[in-house]
């Protein structure tokens, strides 16, 4: 649900948030990686990728930074497409 924290994995970048994130995102399912922020401040993407080698890769790059990780926001490919889904918070990355 929307009320749920977005990004769930939170905090300064070491091995046990690499281990973390390992744990909760799924190999082969998109993630993103943020500067922590609130509204109504734009996310920063730090990393994003689809990919375990990919994920520690990225976190290795960013350790000791505080970020929040998890699995990609539902993104739209064109801003007008409609989604209809009740619990979906809908993101999208700056071009």
């Amino acid at each position: 649900m929307l009320r749920d924290k977005q990004l769930p994995i939170r905090g300064f970048v070491n091995d046990d948030f690499i281990s973390k994130a390992l744990d909760q995102i799924p190999d082969g399912k998109h993630y993103i990686i943020i500067e922590p922020c609130s509204y109504p401040n734009s996310l920063d993407y730090l990393a994003d990728g689809n990919t375990h080698i990919g994920l520690v890769n990225d976190l290795k790059k960013l350790r000791g930074l505080e970020v929040w990780a998890g699995l990609d926001l539902n993104m739209p490919d064109e801003y007008w497409k409609e989604n209809l889904a009740e619990d979906v918070l809908i993101a999208r990355k700056p071009e």
